[in-house]
């Protein structure tokens, strides 16, 4: 059972290794483990054989000369792979630590251009919304004032453009409207200083006629 599960375990962990030492002495060491499997199949039979036939004559000879042949063929080349693992585990934590850190600098800075895109978009917007807002606050101001003359310019097609074409027809309406009451005034001005004219001619032909008739 115990040859059978080391069997199972090399089975499924030596594809893991072959990926992991592909190249230079790792790679030999590899094949050296490869090959040493059946002397350790081999010789852990022989421990189990004297243990259970308890016999320690059995057991010393394999110990004596069979175990330094494992040592060579199994245990020597896998301690020898034990630091080259842990320097590929080192530098795969180091290149995984740089790629982690090469990604967060990306994502860094691609959260900065969007942050700059997203001020730049509200500030394009404010500018679009509060400068014909100014421009009908100073038309406002100027038609308070009694100015009509400066009309509104609506180049947008939204709702704010349609309120400033609104505002300003009612500021055309508004300077016709003026305009009229302009010209009635002038024409009552005119009208009353003819009639206040035709009065003093009346006046002084009256005191001519009564002049005459004193005489």
């Amino acid at each position: 059972a115990k040859q059978r599960q080391i069997h199972e375990t090399w089975a499924r962990l030596s594809p893991v290794l072959t990926m992991l030492y592909m190249d230079g002495e790792s790679a030999e060491l590899k094949k050296a483990l490869d090959a040493g499997v059946p002397k350790l199949d081999a010789v852990l039979v022989k421990i189990e054989g004297a243990y259970q036939a308890n016999d320690k004559n059995r057991l010393t000879a394999v110990l004596e000369e069979d175990w330094p042949e494992l040592h060579v063929a199994f245990l020597k080349p896998l301690q020898a792979l034990i630091p080259i693992t842990e320097q590929l585990g080192r530098e795969g934590y180091e290149r995984a630590q740089a790629q982690t850190l090469r990604w967060l600098w990306i994502g860094i800075g691609v959260g900065g251009a969007c942050l700059l895109l997203v001020l730049a978009t509200a500030f394009v917007t404010l500018r679009a919304i509060l400068e014909p807002i100014a421009s009908m606050g100073k038309t406002l101001n100027r038609i308070g004032d009694g100015d009509l003359s400066h009309a509104i310019h609506a180049e947008r097609h939204d709702e704010l453009g349609h309120l400033l074409e609104r505002l300003d027809s009612t500021r055309t309406h508004l300077a016709d409207v003026v305009q009229r009451v302009r010209t009635g005034a002038e024409s009552v001005s005119m009208a009353s200083a003819e009639i206040a004219q035709g009065n003093q001619d009346l006046s002084n032909r009256t005191e001519s006629q009564a002049s005459a008739l004193q005489e």
